[in-house]
Parts: structure tokens; sequence; C-alpha cells
């Protein structure tokens, strides 16, 4: 990261998933960040998804709130059999064996939380730096992070510093 005295970067990341909106929390702090979704409005889809308590202690210092997540802390673990037959029932106390909660909540929620944190006002959030910009419905046709740009399916072609994506992207595979 910069120093104080040195210039934000202007950090591009294509896609508004669980990732990218993480990314974008993490760098507007020092940084001016744009978020290019394909999509016309956040959605998610899927089921629960956990995070582990190492992942919970990072997301607790971002500001990340389990209540707007929907979050729920794993208390026990029951394995049934096919038949019915309960075969294991352990409770667990994560916080106080690894400093943090074992959490599940929907992925849906745990992305409206990130957006929230990515682009939530200071004022609001209490996060510093410039929130995120996120512009949806704008489709990438074709990227080039070793010369900081992007093109979208308009034409237009968008400069950056940076330029973050999924490494499994056909387009960054493609340019790599």
């Amino acid at each position: 990261m910069p120093s104080s005295q040195e210039s934000p970067l202007n950090v591009v990341i294509v896609g508004a998933g669980l990732a990218g909106l993480l990314a974008a929390r993490v760098l507007r702090e020092k940084h001016n960040v744009k978020v290019y979704e394909r999509a016309s409005a956040p959605a998610e889809v899927g089921a629960a998804i956990n995070i582990g308590p190492n992942g919970v202690r990072i997301l607790d210092t971002l500001g990340f709130d389990r209540l707007n997540a929907g979050s729920q802390a794993v208390g026990a673990t029951k394995i049934f059999t096919r038949e019915g037959k309960l075969t294991l029932d352990e409770r667990h106390n994560y916080a106080q064996k690894y400093g943090a909660d074992w959490l599940f909540q929907h992925r849906a929620d745990l992305r409206n939380e990130f957006l929230r944190l990515a682009t939530e006002e200071t004022a609001t959030s209490g996060i510093p730096g410039k929130p995120a910009q996120i512009f949806w419905d704008q489709k990438v046709v074709d990227v080039s992070p070793e010369q900081g740009w992007i093109t979208l399916d308009s034409g237009e072609k968008v400069h950056a510093n940076l330029v973050i994506g999924r490494s499994s992207s056909k387009l960054l595979r493609r340019s790599g």
C-alpha cells in the first residue's frame, strides 16, 4: 500500500461477487475503486455459506455486521444416519477455542453485507476512504491487466493502475 504521501491508485475490479466486493471494501480505504458487474442488479444464487473463525476475525476488523448478514454462529454438530439415528452430537464454542465464531449465512445476505461494506458512505459506516463505485449491467469483453485497462461491450475502454478479476475468467486467462 502506498504511504500517505503517495497518490491513491485507480483500481478496477471485474465482478461484484463475494471476492470482488470484499476486495473493494479493503481497497476503498486508500484507493479509488470501480467495480464492473455484468448483472443488472445484486443477485446471488445458492444457499448457506460458512466462514471459519480465521475469516470471521478478519471480517470483524473490516466492519462486518453479523446481523446485516443474517449470520448464525455454529453451536453444535449433529450427524444422523439415513435411518435417522444420531451418531454424533457435539457442542462447540469456537469463540472460546479460536477467538471467533464459526458463522453460517445465506450467500445473498453475505453478498449484500459485502456490498454495504464496499459502498456505504463513511459518515454512515465509519469505514475510511471513498466508497467504491459499482457499475451494474456492464459486460467486460476485453482486459489487459498488464496494460491496465478493460473494455466494456459498449466499446468504452476504462484505464486503471490495477485491474483485478477472477483467475478463472476466460478474459484474464486469454490476456495472461
